[in-house]
């Protein structure tokens, strides 16, 4: 903890002080539960995630004391990418401070801060969907694992496109829909969920196309909550949310315009992945406080994959092939 000894803003606020309520208010950030990597991603530190294929079948008997061969369930190893350290440094100069620098001022770099992380995990965990490569993209060496009566090619994909105009239409969430269903994903029977999200540019698109004038855009209160009971935008979902073919639509500017992305997000098809060591959990932060510096060092652990390919689906629908969006990340 820095000293900041005999420092004040100036309002007459301690800098001490203010670092105290900084430190905690980061203790307090690390609890929220608002992100997509809250409600998408589980947490793991191993190096490889474990993803349950058929395997298993029956097969006529032989003989009377013939035994049918033991038979077990295959798993598919998909490899981690290791953990990235990203990192951010605020702060002032002690010179800067007996200048004249209010506690509004100190408070607010301090936020931004705290901003600049919620920024940095949702692109991570939206650039590990919306870039191919994530879900079954058509370019991978296996095909998804066959499904009740339903088998796939190499060439299976999961990231569609259509040159639209940027405007959604019904049968685009029917169609992301079906690319989710058919791989055992998004059923509520087998405690699937599935929910959409859109940028609210298209979610205008949406509001204006006449084909959606005799639908009930806006869901029930019931869908709402069922959704903030799961974790998803429990301050700020209300109000937000649409519906198209059964799936809730969150309008959400995280997601970048032109794209749409359906997940189950019931199953966590993400792993976000940790050092082995401990303490990293969430936003680190570190202080130093010297002769002319107090500065705050971030710091924030983690690398993203999908591991549940069949999960989910994305659709640009601003040309004919897709195409990925860019992020800061």
């Amino acid at each position: 903890m820095p000293a900041a000894t005999g420092l004040y803003t100036t309002d007459n606020v301690p800098v001490q002080q203010l670092y105290t309520e900084f430190i905690r208010s980061i203790e307090l950030y690390n609890r929220e539960r608002n992100s997509f990597r809250d409600v998408l991603c589980e947490v793991t530190r191993k190096r490889t995630a474990r993803v349950a294929q058929r395997s298993m079948a029956f097969r006529p008997a032989g003989s009377d004391t013939a035994q049918p061969d033991v038979d077990r369930l295959v798993y598919r190893e998909i490899n981690l990418p290791e953990p990235v350290a990203y990192e951010l440094a605020e702060g002032f100069t002690k010179k800067a401070i007996e200048r004249g620098v209010s506690s509004e001022e100190m408070r607010a770099q301090h936020q931004e801060a705290l901003n600049a992380d919620r920024r940095l995990i949702q692109q991570l965990v939206l650039k590990a969907m919306l870039v191919s490569g994530g879900f079954w993209d058509g370019n991978m060496s296996v095909a998804p694992p066959s499904y009740k009566s339903n088998s796939f090619q190499t060439s299976h994909t999961h990231y569609l496109a259509q040159a639209a105009a940027g405007v959604p239409t019904l049968a685009m969430f029917a169609e992301l829909k079906q690319h989710i269903l058919e791989h055992g994903y998004g059923d509520p029977l087998n405690g699937g969920a599935l929910v959409a999200f859109i940028n609210s540019a298209n979610a205008q698109q949406i509001e204006n196309a006449a084909e959606w004038q005799t639908t009930s855009n806006y869901v029930a209160t019931r869908v709402i909550e069922q959704l903030q009971s799961d974790g998803l935008w429990p301050a700020s979902v209300g109000g937000q949310v649409m519906s198209a073919v059964g799936v809730p639509i969150i309008v959400e500017d995280w997601v970048p315009e032109n794209y749409i992305l359906m997940v189950d997000y019931k199953v966590r098809p993400l792993r976000w992945r940790l050092p082995e060591g401990p303490g990293v959990e969430g936003l680190i932060v570190d202080t130093d406080d010297d002769f002319r510096w107090l500065i705050k060092r971030y710091r924030r652990w983690g690398s993203v994959k999908v591991v549940h390919r069949g999960a989910g689906a994305c659709y640009y629908i601003n040309g004919a092939n897709y195409t990925d969006p860019t992020f800061e990340v």
